[in-house]
């Protein structure tokens, strides 16, 4: 999806080896074009678009892991992940790189 406020379509042609982005509408000469690449993660970035924003709001980790039932705090430590948007009803944890500011907040 290309500029905020239009529909685009973006494609690679193999017989050319160039991507290629459609319009809905023309865009004159200087006038600048915004690419949004979606809310993907560095790693997603790297492999579809092959580049990576150091900037990006959207980073994450994935990492699998579990709660053991036996531990007296799973509850509160599940409690706390679900807060911070970390657990999601499986055992798998997207850790979105947050400063200690973003935490406490959360929190």
């Amino acid at each position: 999806m290309c500029d905020t406020f239009e529909q685009f379509s973006t494609d690679f042609q193999p017989e050319s080896r160039r991507t290629v982005c459609q319009a809905s509408r023309d865009f004159g000469p200087g006038e600048q074009v915004f690419i949004f690449y979606g809310t993907r993660t560095c790693a997603e970035q790297f492999i579809h678009n092959g580049f990576v924003d150091t900037n990006n709001a959207h980073d994450a980790l994935t990492l699998k892991v579990g709660l053991s039932k036996s531990d007296p705090l799973a509850g509160q430590r599940a409690t706390l992940l679900y807060k911070l948007r970390i657990l999601s009803g499986n055992t798998n944890l997207k850790m979105p790189c947050m400063l200690d500011k973003a935490i406490s907040d959360a929190l």
